[in-house]
């Protein structure tokens, strides 16, 4: 039986945003080069075919001040942005690696050091007007892209180093050109507790974005996160977003990996999104075309975004938690989530794989890892065009996860109450922002004080406090309404070992399943379980008694029964 996609929804949705709806717009697309690195005439005359229009890119301050308080951009490595300039293209400056001049080479730390590292920025900015951003740092968080004493300071203080080195490009690429913005933070992941240091010491005052590689995150969570800190961080919701490195070394899921974060970016109000690679690299990421000319399947998507996606208004008119959708400028969709059969009732339409190629919409089903593309002519309702079969989930702990910030213990939407047991004591759990210390998530995550590192995030788990106690994770769905479901429960050992994990179905307090082990793996799948209303199916991830660490992915999925 087909059902027609609510609207109605869409009114929640656009409810719920945090930037109004009329102001959300798909992301410019830039393209991740390397030619600070090393110059290629022939990779960038293939940037043009993609084409891609915004560039992100290092020029290497040590090649160019080799004296001190004298630049010289005079090599192919360091004089390329005239070459954007001269097709019209612009870009952004990554600015991070130091200079054997200030510092030992080391990430300035010193005020004299940190001050030529912001004439430096200046400078690049003065003699090249394609530049219009500068992002100060490249995952400064991390350890890969610092070196020396910064590296080895805490948390705290490498956020200080950042904010020093920000101010000092700010003032003086700001004295030269007023119009060129600063981008800050330069984040691997989306670290709450870090973001918060940088803001509390006033960063604000010396950005006009905040850059973000947000690999760590899915595109499904990415909207949930970004929105958590910025309920967190009062300033995040005044600062624009841009994620200047986003990708995927899976070829057979880079371009529907691509038109997912898209969508999730554009929804989230980011301004600028920067696919990583460009061109090759010998790291395992897919690039938009591989050295022969030829684009990618990411290419491909990538094209598809900047004709129909990119700067055009964008909303949310996805139809179930469990269905993703979003619109552009009222004529294009993409749409992915839980398999559901397809058909659309008016002709007009292109239908499109994530790859460009088309499809007959006839014989399509939605999935998780491929999206579709709808592309028409005329602006369209989702809801007057198309029918999706009826959706059979009624509960998933990976779609429905929620951050928990009151004391209930379940957050907004969520179909599960989430809290952990520890000898039998119930112990509630709260939302940490990220990277609070280390051994953490650098995104939000849920966990308690009281279990160490013990945490839980939309697929993730990890058990590790005490071995003295056994330790739980426990997910409760009440049912509703009377109601049979057929029941799809799995977790996964990564760490630890699986002998000392166990999972449990309770219905009503009454132990019923323990799952079946498969190597690492331990399932449980149920038919036809009755449910009256009010009744509880409680899923226990447990680690036994003697065990120090038990850590995995989970995902608990109940659907109605026929």
């Amino acid at each position: 039986m087909k059902l027609v996609l609510i609207l109605q929804s869409l009114l929640f949705f656009a409810c719920t945003q945090l930037v109004v709806a009329e102001e959300l717009k798909g992301p410019t697309l830039s393209g991740a080069s390397n030619f600070g690195h090393h110059w290629n005439a022939k990779t960038f005359s293939l940037s043009r075919k993609v084409p891609v229009l915004d560039f992100r890119d290092t020029i290497y301050w040590k090649r160019v001040e080799r004296v001190e308080n004298l630049f010289q951009f005079d090599k192919s490595t360091t004089n390329y942005p005239d070459k954007v300039k001269n097709i019209d293209a612009e870009m952004s400056l990554t600015v991070n690696w130091g200079n054997p001049r200030y510092d030992g080479g080391d990430t300035p730390y010193s005020n004299k050091a940190v001050q030529a590292f912001g004439r430096f920025a200046a400078e690049a900015v003065k003699r090249f007007p394609s530049i219009k951003y500068v992002e100060v740092g490249n995952e400064f968080n991390g350890q890969n892209f610092v070196k020396g004493k910064v590296k080895e300071q805490g948390l705290r203080e490498r956020a200080a180093a950042h904010f020093a080195l920000l101010k000092s490009v700010h003032q003086q690429v700001k004295s030269e050109d007023p119009d060129v913005k600063i981008l800050g933070g330069a984040t691997h992941s989306l670290p709450g507790a870090y973001l918060s240091m940088l803001f509390e010491m006033g960063a604000g005052t010396y950005m006009d974005g905040l850059a973000i590689h947000p690999y760590t995150t899915r595109p499904e969570q990415l909207k949930r996160q970004i929105d958590y800190l910025r309920s967190q961080i009062p300033e995040l919701s005044r600062t624009p977003l841009h994620v200047t490195e986003f990708g995927e070394p899976n070829p057979e899921k880079a371009s529907g990996h691509f038109l997912k974060k898209y969508c999730a970016m554009a929804l989230s109000g980011v301004e600028r999104a920067a696919w990583y690679p460009m061109n090759e690299r010998g790291d395992g990421f897919v690039p938009l075309f591989e050295k022969t000319g030829q684009l990618t399947n990411v290419g491909r998507a990538y094209q598809i975004a900047q004709k129909h996606f990119a700067g055009k208004p964008v909303r949310d008119v996805s139809p179930d938690p469990f269905t993703y959708a979003c619109q552009f400028d009222q004529t294009a969709v993409v749409i992915w989530g839980e398999p559901r059969e397809f058909e659309l009732l008016a002709d007009g339409f292109q239908v499109l794989d994530a790859n460009g190629e088309p499809l007959d919409s006839k014989d399509v089903i939605i999935s998780f890892d491929h999206p579709i593309i709808l592309i028409s002519e005329s602006p369209f309702e989702l809801g007057e065009v198309l029918t999706l079969s009826k959706q059979k989930l009624v509960a998933d702990s990976y779609h429905q996860f929620q951050f928990i910030t009151s004391a209930d213990g379940r957050g907004t939407a969520d179909a599960f109450e989430r809290f952990a047991l520890r000898s039998g004591e119930k112990i509630a759990l709260r939302t940490f922002d990220g990277q609070q210390r280390k051994g953490v998530l650098w995104v939000p995550h849920l966990g308690s004080e009281k279990l160490g590192r013990s945490r839980l995030s939309a697929q993730n788990f990890a058990l590790t406090s005490s071995p003295n106690r056994q330790l739980e994770i426990v997910h409760i769905y009440t049912a509703p309404s009377n109601q049979a479901v057929k029941i799809d429960a799995e977790i996964e050992v990564k760490s630890g070992t699986p002998e000392g994990a166990r999972l449990q179905l309770f219905h009503n307090d009454e132990l019923v399943d323990e799952g079946s082990k498969s190597g690492n793996k331990i399932a449980i799948k149920t038919e036809g379980v009755e449910l009256a209303i009010g009744d509880r199916l409680d899923f226990r991830i447990v680690r036994t008694k003697g065990i120090a660490t038990v850590a995995g992915r989970y995902r608990f999925k109940l659907a109605t029964v026929p």
